[in-house]
């Protein structure tokens, strides 16, 4: 029996969630960020070790699967950018490296925000600060889908997350991510959620993680079952200044 990609991804994504703890899990692929007290650390190479670039705090990586923090060097995938830009960054290409285990800090090792699902959204809430994920249906007809042999591959001229190559009527997507914190509320730009199909119900499979100087790490892991894609959204004052797009397999 010959099994197509987008079947045997399906089935791949099923064997993942059945092999972990629903009840546990934060994160299927731990991200984290750096503690340093000099505000930043090396990235060494996997084979030399020498110095190839430099993590700042506040960005977002991904420990790869399979390492442990006992471990003297962790192996990590981390986007690339910079984080002296005012701008909203979205970031899809991750590289490769090494950094020391004792400059790890889990996003899940973070104070976490209570959560909430509705039919129609995902509602995360400290205080009187709420951050709202608004889902629903994919309507195909309002937007421009372009196929290669047959597959979906761009919606509106852009790789969609969350879908490997088909749409059904039951494909939903995020509308809109509204953070209102103390009274002072701003809405995500359309940029940081353009595309996001399939976004998870599923309360084990996003949150907010909180940060010193109240920034904040949204972050997501949806599927439609085959294509599964994780997220995070970092938040700092009154913007979403980045977002890590990551596949762990």
């Amino acid at each position: 029996m010959i099994y197509h990609l987008p079947y045997l991804r399906k089935i791949l994504f099923t064997l993942l969630l059945l092999n972990f703890s629903v009840t546990a899990l934060c994160q299927i692929t731990p991200f984290a960020i750096i503690k340093d007290s000099d505000g930043y650390t090396n990235i060494r190479s996997e084979k030399s070790k020498a110095v190839i670039d430099t993590l700042f705090r506040d960005q977002v990586f991904a420990i790869s699967p399979g390492e442990d923090e006992k471990d003297k060097w962790i192996s990590i995938d981390y986007p690339h950018y910079k984080p002296a830009s005012t701008a909203f960054v979205r970031s899809s290409n991750s590289i490769s490296g090494l950094i020391h285990a004792t400059r790890i800090q889990r996003l899940s090792d973070l104070p976490q925000w209570e959560k909430r699902v509705t039919d129609t959204a995902l509602l995360l809430r400290k205080g009187t600060s709420v951050v709202t994920i608004r889902i629903g249906k994919f309507l195909a007809d309002k937007h421009k889908i372009t196929k290669s042999e047959g597959f979906v591959s761009k919606i509106d001229n852009e790789v969609p997350w969350g879908i490997d190559g088909y749409i059904s009527e039951a494909v939903t997507e995020i509308k809109s991510i509204t953070v209102d914190r103390n009274g002072a509320a701003f809405v995500f730009p359309a940029t940081a959620v353009k595309n996001m199909l399939n976004p998870t119900k599923l309360k084990d499979f996003f949150g907010i993680a909180e940060g010193d100087g109240g920034t904040l790490y949204l972050f997501m892991s949806n599927s439609d079952g085959a294509g599964s894609y994780e997220v995070v959204w970092t938040i700092k004052g009154k913007a979403v200044v980045n977002q890590f797009l990551y596949i762990n397999f």
